[in-house]
């Protein structure tokens, strides 16, 4: 909601306060993923590079890989999302365990009349990704069967992130939205020591009704003296392990030269593991949020700083809804002795409109 700052009091910012254990060590810098003692990732750690900017070549993809069949196949990392209000939406992604040789189980919600033509599928770290046309069935259902896509017999063990997209006859993209497909046992995946990857998909700028019958809302939580619910614009799931790392800073590019930012929040919860109950829960923007049934008020941790004009898709004011590249570190709020746990990351519109710049993680 781009008026919220102007109705709702913020806390001071500083709520946040790095401890002694988030300084930077330029051991930590240098550090590789063998060194972080995690479990073996194939699909991001051999080839992570190719995330570094959406549409351009990536490394090549390990032999032992999970490989998504039955689309033809784009030899190029997928396309990079556009800012257009033409841009196609998808909503809720629900992606099961997968077995090779099966088909994939899992379904991807789109809005009602889309004008999508395509699903884009990629498994980070390959160089190709798969372009499947639409059905009339499928865009008339508003939702897609992703047992349409088959695990590849040969595909490894292990866990991947996988990014689901969109595109019209335009040429425009949306948003991808981030799964997680595991194949045999859930286990997290090793992120420190290498390139930066994408977490959360960016969304142009739309009304809170479009964002609630694509993903619904969050009722654990409510704005402060407000009945109005939480809408989710997007959200992802990630079972990881940091290993030595010490910070996860977030920016809207891999490059951490533009600024990250959402109209209006950005919630986090954490878990020791998946199925476990949130061990806490913390946000960025400018509110006060609580638990919507204790009342507790939510940690606080920054206010944004930058206009909403200068992001990418822009929020269409001038009030504060961005923050500068690696200006947040999601590790501020996770215990030093802990490396594994899950992160559940909400972006959340609070009435009126909502938006959200693409939002990369970087491991250090």
């Amino acid at each position: 909601m781009t008026q919220l700052a102007a109705r709702i009091s913020k806390p001071t910012a500083g709520s946040g306060t790095r401890s002694a254990r988030a300084s930077k060590a330029s051991a930590l810098l240098v550090a590789t993923a063998a060194a972080c003692g995690s479990v073996a990732n194939p699909g991001i750690d051999a080839g992570r590079a190719s995330d570094a900017s959406a549409g351009t070549t990536a490394d090549a993809m390990p032999a032992s890989a999970l490989k998504l069949e039955n689309c033809p196949i784009v030899k190029a990392s997928r396309p990079a999302s556009n800012s257009s209000a033409d841009a196609p939406r998808l909503g809720k992604l629900t992606v099961g365990t997968a077995t090779a040789g099966q088909p994939l189980p899992g379904t991807l919600k789109l809005p009602a009349q889309s004008l999508a033509t395509t699903l884009i599928v990629q498994v980070s770290g390959q160089t190709e990704h798969l372009a499947c046309a639409l059905s009339p069935g499928e865009l008339s259902a508003n939702q897609i069967d992703l047992s349409r896509l088959s695990v590849a017999a040969g595909s490894g063990t292990g866990n991947y992130l996988v990014y689901f997209g969109l595109a019209d006859a335009k040429g425009n993209v949306s948003g991808y939205v981030v799964g997680t497909v595991a194949i045999g046992a859930v286990a997290p995946i090793a992120i420190c020591g290498g390139a930066p990857f994408q977490a959360l998909g960016r969304a142009v700028s739309a009304t809170t009704g479009t964002y609630m019958t694509l993903n619904g809302t969050l009722a654990d939580y409510a704005v402060s003296g407000s009945t109005t619910p939480l809408s989710i614009i997007t959200q992802s799931r990630l079972f990881v392990d940091t290993g030595s790392c010490t910070h996860l800073w977030l920016g809207s590019e891999p490059t951490a030269a533009k600024p990250v930012g959402w109209d209006n929040f950005l919630l986090v919860e954490h878990r020791s593991a998946p199925g476990a109950a949130v061990g806490k829960a913390w946000f960025y923007g400018g509110a006060i949020i609580v638990g919507a049934s204790t009342s507790q008020t939510v940690v606080h941790e920054l206010d944004p700083t930058i206009s909403g004009m200068d992001l990418d898709p822009q929020v269409p004011s001038t009030g504060a809804f961005g923050y500068p590249a690696k200006a947040i570190d999601l590790m501020t709020q996770v215990s030093s002795a802990s490396h594994t746990f899950e992160l559940t990351l909400y972006l959340l519109d609070f009435g009126g409109s909502g938006s959200a710049t693409d939002v990369w993680l970087f491991a250090e």
